[in-house]
């Protein structure tokens, strides 16, 4: 039997260079239209220690969720925290471009990938994570309905009807609850 013909190589910078040229195709897409002349202005009038401060926030939020999904995957396995981060993040950029929160999956299966862990213990423990924001959501949309919580706010007006927030009345005025009836 003869030998298969040998396969050309794709050149390692080619996918870096498509990369980068769909990335420029978006930004032109985006773009578009744009009246540029506004947008000096419009920078220059930033007040860039806010714009610091932000970015520091940004960027903690997230070193505190890879701390989170690290605690949580402590006791199966010891993961490093610039990975956890490094796949958050990548996460988050792919659910940009990507339609269904696909970045989800993508950070999922990259911690796998990056680590000794199993796909299905990754996606599981992003499911727990999900389980507990939805707590914590609870609870702050709880204390919330409570009403106004700073000095001098008159704690008889909380309890008011006019006073309540629309969000959460459905929660807490479901049918069959017992409230309205």
């Amino acid at each position: 039997m003869s030998d298969s013909p040998s396969r050309r190589k794709m050149p390692s910078w080619l996918p870096q260079l498509l990369g980068y040229a769909l990335s420029i195709g978006c930004l032109l897409w985006v773009l578009h239209g744009y009246r540029f002349n506004d947008l000096m202005p419009a920078i220059l009038s930033l007040d860039w220690r806010w714009v610091s401060v932000a970015i520091l926030a940004d960027l903690a939020v997230y070193v505190a969720h890879g701390w989170r999904w690290n605690t949580l995957l402590a006791p199966v396995v010891r993961l490093r925290l610039w990975r956890t981060v490094q796949a958050i993040f990548i996460g988050l950029f792919a659910n940009e471009v990507l339609p269904l929160r696909a970045g989800e999956l993508i950070r999922c299966y990259l911690l796998a990938h990056w680590s000794d862990l199993r796909l299905s213990l990754s996606f599981a423990s992003a499911a727990v994570e999900r389980l507990i924001d939805g707590v914590w959501m609870l609870l702050a949309c709880k204390r919330d309905s409570q009403g106004p919580h700073h000095p001098g706010a008159d704690p008889g007006r909380a309890h008011r009807p006019e006073r309540r927030r629309p969000v959460l009345d459905g929660v807490q005025q479901a049918p069959g609850s017992g409230r309205n009836q």
